[in-house]
């Protein structure tokens, strides 16, 4: 898994995702392909499991680069999901360091924060009635 991740990084591919909607992987599973993807030069998107703040957190703890956010019916709920993928002041996302993100607290506090912000990407599907 993690070098056949490597390897779609190196012959061209941007990202590859993990989707936790439809299929039974775990959040641990993301560690396996965040360095792969990392030396590949590819983002790990994870299209989130919809249950609460924990979700976009988790994923982005264990190394995505962006999340996925599944049936955004309103706009309430897309500020509420950027709102808890982002970092004060943009967001409300709690400051952890110890994960993959924060190159488990060897990463800039500083630059940590700042590329939470700037740099992982939130995709939101809007579905639904």
């Amino acid at each position: 898994m993690g070098l056949r991740t490597m390897v779609v990084g190196r012959i061209g591919f941007d990202a590859v995702w993990n989707d936790l909607e439809h299929r039974a992987f775990g959040y641990k599973r993301l560690i396996r392909f965040r360095w792969p993807a990392g030396l590949g030069g590819i983002d790990l998107m994870v299209r989130i499991l919809k249950t609460g703040y924990s979700s976009p957190m988790r994923a982005l703890e264990f190394g995505a680069n962006g999340i996925m956010v599944q049936h955004c019916c309103s706009l309430e709920e897309a500020r509420q999901w950027v709102q808890w993928s982002r970092f004060p002041p943009i967001g409300k996302r709690g400051f952890d360091g110890a994960g993959a993100d924060a190159d488990f607290m060897l990463a800039n506090p500083q630059a940590h924060l700042r590329n939470g912000n700037e740099e992982i990407f939130l995709a939101l599907q809007i579905e639904g009635s």
